[in-house]
């Protein structure tokens, strides 16, 4: 079982092997349009997101991590 410090130096270690994508990034890793992405985010769709500033037209950035996992949550397996 990992303690508190080595968690959070993994996160940190993870963050700087995959840095934040910006939106344009993020719709090209998921295969979609920018657009969809915002269209998503407004009815609270899609994958995580981070908002960095506030107001409407606050920086928005993805993990990667929550990238992955949400591709693997829309996963369909025909076999199951």
């Amino acid at each position: 079982m990992m303690g508190p410090a080595v968690e959070k130096e993994n996160k940190e270690i993870k963050h700087l092997q995959y840095p934040p994508q910006n939106e344009v990034q993020a719709a090209e890793y998921l295969g979609v349009a920018v657009q969809t992405l915002r269209n998503w985010r407004h009815l609270r769709k899609g994958p995580p997101y981070v908002k960095l500033s506030p107001g409407p037209r606050g920086r928005i950035v993805y993990l990667v991590e929550d990238l992955q996992n949400y591709l693997e949550q829309c996963r369909i397996d025909p076999d199951s």
